[in-house]
């Protein structure tokens, strides 16, 4: 049975329970609500989770106590599998992460020092895009929930007594054609490939 239950998600006929004691995922099937059935249990890799979000074939796991995120695949109810963890660095802003929301290929965590941005596009291979760390001009110290709406991120924060507003909006283009380009900056993560002059202003 599942101990020390600390958040659910459903989606469809399957509800999905993480416990503390474990720590585990439990999936249950509740066509009938009256009579839930058991269908698998797992053990998840990193503890004490706190918060689960289910979108199509995941599920997506905040873990207070290892300072990280991990991905499981619940295509097969009956055969849960982890993808990928990743967990607190330098360059992120995930200690103690309580809440989650996922929207398209990213990832929205609210933690102690702020919230961080994940690509999870590929749920083997988690990775860092951007740390929003709380600090005297915002209001993000220990997120407690998140609501997204459109471009914009609403923050409810405990220690900070207030709701801070984010927004996330930008260009995200797997590939284009352009014939003229203005940007105040550009980031390239990859490569590069132009074809004539190239101009750059100091």
């Amino acid at each position: 049975g599942l101990e020390t239950p600390t958040n659910l998600a459903v989606q469809g006929r399957y509800v999905y329970a993480l416990g503390s004691s474990g720590p585990r995922l439990e999936i249950a099937y509740i066509s009938d609500p009256a009579n839930p059935r058991h269908v698998s249990a797992t053990l998840l890799t990193l503890a004490l989770p706190t918060d689960i979000v289910v979108v199509g074939s995941y599920a997506y796991i905040t873990s207070y106590n290892s300072n990280g995120v991990e991905i499981v695949n619940i295509s097969n109810p009956l055969s849960p599998g982890l993808r990928d963890t990743i967990t607190d660095t330098n360059d992120t802003a995930l200690p103690q992460p309580r809440t989650i929301v996922v929207h398209g290929k990213y990832a929205y965590v609210g933690a102690a020092g702020g919230v961080e941005v994940l690509d999870v596009s590929n749920p083997w291979d988690i990775k860092h895009v951007a740390a929003i760390f709380d600090n005297a001009d915002t209001l993000l110290d220990a997120p407690q929930a998140l609501i997204l709406q459109g471009n914009r991120l609403y923050v409810a924060s405990e220690n900070s007594d207030g709701v801070e507003v984010l927004d996330i909006s930008g260009l995200d283009v797997p590939a284009a054609n352009i014939g003229s380009l203005a940007a105040g900056s550009l980031d390239v993560w990859q490569g590069a490939n132009i074809a004539g002059a190239l101009n750059v202003a100091s």
